[in-house]
C-alpha cells in the first residue's frame, strides 16, 4: 500500500488534472471534497449556481465549467471539455437531457439556463449513473426543473 503525504497527492492530482485537460479541483488531495461544485467525478452546477444565468444553458456554463472550450462552428458550436486534440476527431462531449442522448451540442444553446436544475460535467467521459454511455471527449448530463 501507498502512503500519500498532502503534497504528494496533491501534485499526483494537478498532474492527472492536467492529462485531462481540466483544472485540479480545489481543495487540494480530497478530489474537491472542499468545493461544493465537484461531486462523484463531475463538475456540477446546480439551480443556485444558475439562478442569475441570463440566456442559455450553454452561455451560463462558459466561463464556469473548468476546461470548457467553445468554438462556433456553423449549424452547433463545437465543445471541448478535456483540451482540443487530445483525443482524435470530434471533440464534442455527449450530451444528455433528462436522460436522452441529445443528437449535437445545440440542445445547450437552445435550452434556457432558468429551465435547468442541474448541469454535470463528466470530463473523463464516465460516470457510476446507469443508462449513460460514456464518451473519451466526456459527458454533460442535464437535468431540467419540474413544474
Amino acid at each position: 500500500m501507498i502512503g500519500w503525504t498532502a503534497p504528494a497527492a496533491g501534485l499526483a492530482l494537478a498532474l492527472l488534472a492536467g492529462c485531462f485537460g481540466m483544472d485540479a479541483p480545489a481543495g487540494g488531495s480530497d478530489l474537491g471534497a472542499e468545493d461544493p461544485h465537484y461531486s462523484a467525478g463531475a463538475f456540477v452546477l446546480d439551480r443556485e449556481d444558475l439562478a442569475g444565468a441570463r440566456g442559455s444553458l450553454l452561455e451560463a456554463m462558459i466561463g464556469r465549467v473548468p476546461g470548457l472550450q467553445v468554438s462556433p462552428t456553423g449549424r452547433c458550436p463545437a465543445l471541448a471539455i478535456r483540451g482540443v486534440n487530445t483525443v482524435p476527431g470530434l471533440t464534442d462531449p455527449r450530451v444528455y437531457v433528462d436522460g436522452t442522448r441529445a443528437l449535437d451540442t445545440c440542445i445547450l444553446d437552445d435550452l434556457r439556463a432558468l429551465d435547468v436544475e442541474r448541469v454535470e460535467v463528466y470530463s473523463s467521459g464516465s460516470t457510476t449513473r446507469p443508462g449513460y454511455e460514456g464518451s473519451s471527449h466526456g459527458l454533460i448530463l442535464v437535468f431540467l426543473r419540474r413544474a
